[in-house]
């Protein structure tokens, strides 16, 4: 590990859609952050239906200016989709600067957020196999000291990377070619919700988003993902008006936890290696354990044979 000065301000790149009531806290919480260069990127509307919502969240990011002056501020003439807004937003962002933070519209930054980033980003930033900071994690390592610990898996909810980093991972991002043939060759480490989202988009439901696409690939390159201790995030999104959550569902109460810890001094693991029992407690999570035992027990047997008769028909 090596330790340079830290960032003085962070770019942040934001991505949003239609929800401008979202879009508005974000842009009140980034009132106070010392930030360097900012970035919008509105998708545009797929329609009738969602056009009104889609104009409301570009008038609020215009308002981005009046505490950013010199902030970017880019609206889709049309829409291109979550997976595309966002891919072609941290691309763009990352051809003006190094390094950026990156937040979707319902992602809102705690004090101690940029802080914790800065001394991250000198401390891995000539750390090849270091591909992400994360903000948010729903695994706490030891709750109440100021640790951090790498992760095999990358995690989306308020994050950070280099442009070196995502170019060298942008060509992967396409969809049209998989770090893993069969879904049952995804290591275990992963849990098993990336699993079922491979099969279910080989067989044309489109579940490879993004954010799993990424994950995937970063962990055949054999790369990691610092995560913090405790969580300097939180998701207000999970009401039923995102793209891929419930009202009710049961993550809620977990992803709106977040902590305010100005000033505070980070510690850094020197091994650029997560620990077996980081790795399990991830695997156990993205297993659904805790959506209840005999929803595990189905989903596995579900699994299992799915395995045994290979799927041919998909080419599973």
């Amino acid at each position: 590990m090596n330790t340079q000065q830290p960032l003085s301000r962070i770019a942040v790149t934001i991505l949003a859609y239609r929800r401008a009531e979202k879009l508005e806290q974000l842009r009140l919480a980034l009132r106070s952050f010392p930030t360097a260069e900012l970035f919008v990127f509105c998708d545009g509307a797929r329609g009738e239906s969602d056009a009104e919502a889609c104009k409301e969240t570009q008038q609020v990011a215009q308002r981005f200016l009046e505490d950013h002056p010199g902030a970017k501020i880019v609206v889709r003439e049309r829409n291109l989709g979550l997976n595309q807004n966002i891919v072609q937003g941290i691309t763009a962002a990352l051809t003006e600067v190094p390094f950026t933070v990156v937040l979707e519209e319902d992602v809102i930054p705690q004090p101690g957020l940029f802080e914790y980033l800065a001394q991250a980003e000198a401390a891995y930033r000539n750390e090849a196999k270091v591909f992400s900071i994360a903000a948010f994690h729903p695994i706490i390592s030891d709750e109440g000291q100021l640790t951090t610990f790498f992760s095999r898996r990358f995690f989306c909810w308020g994050w950070a990377t280099w442009a070196d980093r995502w170019q060298s991972m942008l060509p992967l991002l396409k969809g049209t070619t998989w770090p893993y043939e069969h879904y049952w060759q995804i290591p275990a480490c992963m849990g098993t919700d990336c699993q079922w989202a491979h099969r279910q988009h080989r067989m044309g439901r489109k579940a490879m988003t993004w954010d799993r696409l990424l994950a995937l690939w970063t962990l055949k390159h054999d790369l990691l993902h610092l995560c913090p201790s405790t969580r300097l995030t939180a998701n207000i999104g999970l009401d039923g008006s995102g793209e891929n959550c419930t009202a009710d569902d049961p993550a809620q109460r977990l992803f709106k936890n977040a902590n305010s810890l100005d000033g505070a001094v980070w510690e850094f693991p020197k091994n650029l290696s997560p620990t077996e029992a980081m790795d399990a407690k991830i695997r156990d999570y993205f297993t659904n354990a805790s959506r209840g035992h005999w929803d595990q027990i189905r989903k596995r047997l579900n699994y299992e044979l799915a395995r045994m008769r290979g799927l041919k028909k998909y080419g599973l």
